[in-house]
């Protein structure tokens, strides 16, 4: 696997929905997940669950999607580097100082793309409540945390334009492979926001249509079994997969107008709700879009869920 490859791999979904990350400071959608902390000597798990909250507050602050399953990942990191008890009166009092570092690195290849690193200290009846305390001290609102994030995704979408030429080359050679899930996966974290994603977004569109060519007989197969068992609603579902350009989209048709037939009504009504709701209504007649515009939008969410659905097969192997 090269470089380009690890580095591009696991690009997914996650990006664009519900949260054009970055955006709200510098207009850069770039996605960060947030990992998990390790476990540190002392903290309770309640302390790793707190501490790993007041990291979702760093990222929420500054506009960060935190969904673990990103292309770059924010790893903090807590060092305890001095203990020490101190007597006080019936009690003895533990004092301690630790360091807090984050990282974002890219997921697959490791690389790092910044990091920060601030010192903390807090007292308790208990290491864990030390640690707890020290926690509690982080300024989620800090200068140096935002400074630092946006630093971070600057260099993340500078990468990006840098490379992009690379990533469609690679993704093409896929696609020329049938390797269509993964070469959407390549494309579908790239931000919205740069320039060059004008130059992405067609062959993306393009290699999802072949994708679709490949996927939709299956999908026309599936949606006739549930129609065989009188599952309506189950075959509907299989067919608003289908793109209404692709090789099967007559057949779709057919299928959807026999469908409106064995339903009745309200049923009917559910059924024109649904692919209004998805922006690619359809007319059953003629089979045209009604919008082009909401039929882009709706290829772009379902190529987030192939390149979602792409790594979660894959992260773990």
């Amino acid at each position: 696997m090269d470089m380009l490859e690890k580095i591009f791999l696991f690009c997914a979904f996650i990006c664009w929905s519900n949260s054009y990350a970055f955006a709200q400071e510098d207009n850069y959608d770039v996605n960060i997940g947030i990992a998990s902390p390790e476990a540190v000597e002392g903290l309770s798990n309640d302390g790793i669950t707190y501490l790993k909250h007041k990291i979702e507050q760093i990222a929420t602050i500054n506009g960060v999607a935190t969904f673990s399953d990103g292309t770059f990942v924010l790893n903090p990191t807590l060092d305890v580097t001095d203990v020490r008890q101190v007597e006080g009166g019936m009690k003895t009092i533990f004092v301690v100082k630790a360091e807090l570092v984050l990282t974002v690195v890219q997921a697959l290849s490791d690389m790092r793309v910044a990091s920060v690193s601030t010192t903390l200290s807090g007292s308790g009846n208990s290491l864990a409540e030390a640690l707890k305390r020290a926690i509690t001290s982080i300024d989620a609102k800090s200068s140096v945390y935002s400074n630092f994030l946006s630093e971070s995704k600057k260099r993340i979408c500078a990468f990006y334009d840098a490379n992009y030429p690379k990533l469609l080359n690679k993704a093409k050679v896929l696609a020329g492979q049938q390797q269509y899930e993964q070469a959407l996966s390549l494309l579908a974290c790239y931000p919205a926001s740069l320039p060059s994603y004008t130059k992405v977004i067609p062959v993306m569109l393009e290699i999802y249509k072949q994708y679709q060519n490949l996927q939709c007989s299956q999908l026309i197969k599936q949606a006739k079994g549930c129609m065989t068992l009188k599952d309506y609603p189950g075959a509907v579902e299989y067919l608003l997969q289908i793109d209404p350009e692709s090789s099967c989209s007559s057949e779709c048709a057919k299928l959807l107008e026999t469908i409106r037939q064995q339903v009745d009504q309200e049923e009917r009504e559910a059924i024109e709700r649904k692919f209004k709701l998805i922006n690619t209504f359809v007319d059953l007649e003629k089979y045209k879009v009604s919008s082009a515009a909401n039929l882009e939008k709706h290829r772009i969410a379902a190529i987030k869920d192939i390149a979602k659905a792409y790594l979660l097969a894959h992260s773990t192997k």
